[in-house]
């Protein structure tokens, strides 16, 4: 018997469009919005204590996540590790919220064709061109790799790694350098 006992795995941390914070527990898969000021709950997307209906889903949402990002389109975009659907799979949901019906559409998820599972660890990043960069995280083989997606789901790019080798998040950027380096 052990006495310890985590409540709480956040991983990622997203300010919303509204300033308040969408927490990402894990432990609990769940996504948390809370009120920046009060600390008050407005709503919990997936775990025990969810307050939404998932629609197109056939999941009924997703488990073990990591990094929930609101995108600009308004949808929540997730890495779900699915180490808990049956069977597992690894997969990148993108989710219509309906606040006001308080249900969340799936509209486009992503499964890799080797269909990885991942542990632990993972991230999705949508770019400007519509493509979305996703990190597999911890998987058992082939070892860690990061792909690239269009919209039809077509993989444009990917790269591996050997298994010694985990990488915890990846994210695609423009780097423009000021410094006059001569």
């Amino acid at each position: 018997f052990s006495s310890d006992f985590t409540w709480m795995h956040g991983n990622s941390i997203e300010i919303d469009y509204d300033n308040n914070l969408i927490l990402s527990n894990r432990r609990s898969s769940e996504a948390i919005k809370v009120n920046r000021i009060t600390g008050d709950v407005i709503w919990i997307l997936g775990g025990p204590a969810n307050d939404f209906v998932f629609l197109n889903d056939s999941y009924n949402g997703f488990s073990k996540q990591h990094d929930v990002r609101r995108l600009e389109n308004g949808n929540l975009l997730i890495f779900d590790n699915g180490t808990e659907h049956n069977p597992q799979i690894s997969r990148i949901c993108e989710y219509y919220l309906d606040l006001d019906n308080m249900t969340a559409d799936l509209i486009w998820e992503y499964v890799h064709p080797q269909e990885y599972i991942s542990l632990s660890m993972g991230s999705s990043q949508r770019l400007e061109n519509g493509n979305t960069l996703i990190s597999w995280g911890n998987t058992l083989q082939p070892g860690t790799v990061v792909t690239e997606v269009n919209i039809e789901k077509e993989i444009v790019m990917e790269i591996q790694f050997s298994n010694q080798y985990k990488i915890y998040k990846a994210r695609k950027a423009d780097w423009n350098f000021s410094v006059n380096l001569v």
